[in-house]
């Protein structure tokens, strides 16, 4: 199965035997930011979650689970959160390739295992994937006038 990016992966819902359980609403990386290791999920009663991504399975257009147990809130959650990143809070980061600036990140293409496959980056105005490896890096965000 080919890579899916992190904007096709949000927004999706999550399921368990057809009934819907709640949506992804952000994208949870190591902080190595190499591998993607869960999804941030607003349930139906709007309480936020953590999905393993080891729990996951996909029929392309949600994504399943085998219980909504896998769901993880409360101090479950909060451990997650503490050893991660979330995708929203890399948007915009400078991408290094050999320590040389390629662009700002604009989103990730994912493997079904998580790994990160590619990083599209904003260059110059224009949108460009490049493949993902030792070699990239992420900066500081960009700063903004006040």
């Amino acid at each position: 199965m080919p890579g899916r990016a992190g904007d096709e992966l949000l927004a999706l819902p999550v399921v368990v035997r057809g009934i819907k359980l709640g949506r992804v609403v952000d994208i949870f990386l190591d902080r190595g930011a190499r591998r993607a290791v869960g999804f941030d999920v607003v349930c139906r009663d709007e309480a936020r979650r953590f999905l393993p991504l080891a729990a996951v399975g996909s029929s392309g257009l949600e994504l399943t689970v085998s219980s909504p147990l896998v769901l993880l809130q409360g101090a479950d959650l909060d451990f997650y959160r503490s050893r991660t990143v979330a995708l929203r809070e890399l948007r915009g980061v400078a991408v290094l390739v050999g320590g040389v600036p390629a662009g700002e990140l604009r989103d990730v293409v994912l493997a079904p295992d998580g790994e990160l496959l590619e990083v599209v980056v904003e260059a110059d105005g224009r949108t460009v994937h490049m493949r993902y490896g030792e070699s990239v890096t992420f900066g500081a965000a960009r700063r903004t006038a006040a």
